[in-house]
């Protein structure tokens, strides 16, 4: 299989969709923080190759979630469900 740009936006779009999941009070704030921490990690690979006009726009919002992410401490599962939220409309 070759990876397309199709794809990128579809695994970009997926992921920037799973705000929901934020929400699952049965989890652990812990579980979301470590959770949040690979997802951005993700969403900065796939985002990496993309033109830089279309970065420019989400921009703002992975740094937001990139500080979001940053605390295991003080995540706050919430703020990061409406960031990554944001970050999907823009998709």
């Amino acid at each position: 299989m070759e990876w397309s740009q199709s794809l990128t936006r579809q695994a970009l779009v997926r992921l920037a969709k799973s705000h929901a999941d934020f929400a699952d009070a049965k989890t652990l704030s812990s579980q979301h923080a470590r959770r949040a921490e690979r997802l951005v990690l993700a969403l900065d690979r796939l985002t990496a190759p993309m033109d830089k006009l279309v970065l420019a726009n989400l921009e703002p919002d992975l740094k937001e979630l990139f500080s979001l992410a940053q605390s295991r401490p003080d995540f706050a599962p919430e703020k990061f469900a409406k960031a990554l939220e944001q970050l999907a409309k823009k998709l």
